[in-house]
C-alpha cells in the first residue's frame, strides 16, 4: 500500500525505468535532507495511506523503501488494494468502453479479460503490475477475449471482506461500507500548460539502464502469449529484451500452438481450432501494411504503434 505512490496506470511496461528515475530524482533534488518533506510528498499523492506514511517518516524508514524503488521492486496485493482503495496494478482497471476500437484490442485490455476468464496460464495475477503497449487485431486475440468483444465494463468487483472474530464469529464488512467504494485518489498523469509549467532536468535519465522497463515488458507479453505470439508480433519477440538468439528452436507454428494433443489447450479453443486445420493463414512482414509494431520499444506507444 505504501508503495502504490509510485506506481502511475498510464505507464507502459517499456517506460518504467525513465518514470522511476524521474521519480526518485525528484525526490532526490526536493528533499534529500528533508525527509518530512518526502512523507508529505506521498500523503498527498496517496491519501488513502496518509496515516501509514506518518508512520514511516516518524520512524525514518524513508530510505530502506526508495531502495526498493529504485530496483523496480513494487509488490502488488488485490486484496490490500481493494480494502485501502489504492490502484497497484493495471489489472485492477475495468477493461476499455469500447473494447475494440478500429479492429483493434488493447493488449492491456486482452490480459484484464483473460484474467477475468481464469483461463488455465492467466488465472494468476500478473508479477508485473505495468500495462503491456500496443494493441492486437481482433481477429487475432484469444478465443476468451473474442467472445466479450460486444460487453462493456468488465471489470474486477469486491463483494466484501469477512472479518474473523474469535469464538467462530465473523462479521461481513460489504463493498458499500469499504474504504476501496471511495474514489480513487490515485490520478493519471497530466500534462502542465502555460504558467504551471516546470523546468524539467533530464540528467537523471539513463537509457543505458533500462533493466527495469526490460524485466517488465518480459514478463507481462510472457504473461499473456504463453502459449506464443500473435502473428504480427514477431518483430517485438526478436528485440534484444527477450534475448531469443540463444534458442535452436524455429518459430512455432500454428497448428504446434494449437495442437488436439496438447492437454494444456483449453476445450473451446481445440473446437475453434478445428475448424480452421485446413485454412492457411499469412504472416505478413514488418513492412506490410497490415500492422506490424515497431521494433523500437523504448518509444512504442499504444494503438498508434505501427
Amino acid at each position: 500500500m505504501l508503495l502504490s505512490v509510485f506506481y502511475e496506470p498510464s505507464i507502459e511496461c517499456n517506460a518504467v525505468t525513465p518514470w522511476l528515475q524521474g521519480t526518485l530524482a525528484a525526490v532526490e533534488s526536493l528533499c534529500s535532507d528533508r525527509p518530512y518533506i518526502f512523507g508529505r510528498m506521498c500523503m498527498e499523492r496517496q491519501p488513502r495511506v496518509a496515516c501509514l506514511w506518518l508512520g514511516i517518516t516518524i520512524l525514518g524508514l524513508q530510505k530502506e523503501l526508495l531502495q526498493a524503488v529504485r530496483f523496480g521492486q513494487i509488490p502488488i496485493n488485490l486484496n490490500c488494494a481493494a480494502w485501502s482503495g489504492t490502484i497497484q496494478s493495471f489489472i485492477q482497471q475495468p477493461v476499455t468502453n469500447p473494447l475494440v476500437a478500429h479492429g483493434r484490442v488493447g493488449r492491456a485490455d486482452e490480459c484484464r479479460l483473460l484474467f477475468l476468464s481464469q483461463t488455465t496460464h492467466q488465472a494468476r495475477v500478473p508479477i508485473c503490475q505495468w500495462k503491456p503497449f500496443g494493441s492486437t487485431p481482433l481477429d487475432d486475440v484469444d478465443v476468451e477475449v473474442r467472445v466479450h468483444s460486444e460487453c462493456e465494463d468488465h471489470g474486477l468487483q469486491y463483494k466484501g471482506f469477512s472479518w474473523d472474530y474469535t469464538e467462530d464469529k465473523s462479521i461481513m464488512q460489504l463493498l458499500g461500507e469499504a474504504i476501496f467504494h471511495s474514489s480513487r485518489s490515485l490520478s493519471t498523469v497530466q500534462e502542465l500548460s502555460g504558467a504551471e509549467q516546470t523546468p524539467i532536468c533530464y540528467k537523471a535519465l539513463d537509457r543505458e539502464k533500462e533493466v527495469i522497463s526490460e524485466n517488465a515488458t518480459r514478463s507481462v507479453f510472457g504473461w499473456l502469449r504463453f502459449e506464443g505470439y500473435a502473428r504480427h508480433e514477431s518483430g517485438i519477440w526478436k528485440h534484444d529484451w527477450f534475448d531469443m538468439s540463444d534458442s535452436d528452436e524455429e518459430d512455432v507454428g500454428w497448428e504446434e500452438v494449437y495442437s488436439d494433443d496438447d492437454p494444456k489447450t483449453s476445450s473451446r479453443v481445440k473446437a475453434w481450432a478445428s475448424g480452421l486445420s485446413s485454412a492457411k493463414l499469412s504472416y505478413p512482414s514488418l513492412d506490410d501494411d497490415a500492422g506490424g509494431e515497431v521494433l523500437d520499444l523504448h518509444n512504442a506507444r499504444g494503438s498508434d504503434a505501427q
